[in-house]
């Protein structure tokens, strides 16, 4: 949105999910999404175009909290209890 119409910025993005965890790296200037809907897929946003990084990790879960560690430049997952899927 530019303030007058939508634009599609990409065609490939994450599925849409509830309870997902989500933080903004600073260092990287992304924005990293984690798990939702029974996943644990990790996808990145860098204001254009979303890019699938991996399902490996943590196991999926739902309600986690996820925040940026800019004293480590590192994302930071907590919390969240086993997936009920």
């Amino acid at each position: 949105w530019d303030g007058a119409s939508w634009m599609l910025r990409t065609i490939s993005a994450p599925a849409p999910r509830l309870w997902h965890a989500m933080a903004y790296d600073n260092s990287r200037a992304k924005t990293v999404v984690f798990g939702g809907n029974g996943t644990n897929e990790t996808w990145e946003w860098d204001g254009v175009v979303w890019s699938f990084r991996t399902t490996s990790g943590p196991s999926p879960r739902y309600e986690p909290a996820m925040v940026f560690d800019s004293a480590r430049n590192v994302a930071v997952l907590v919390g969240g209890a086993s997936s009920p899927w």
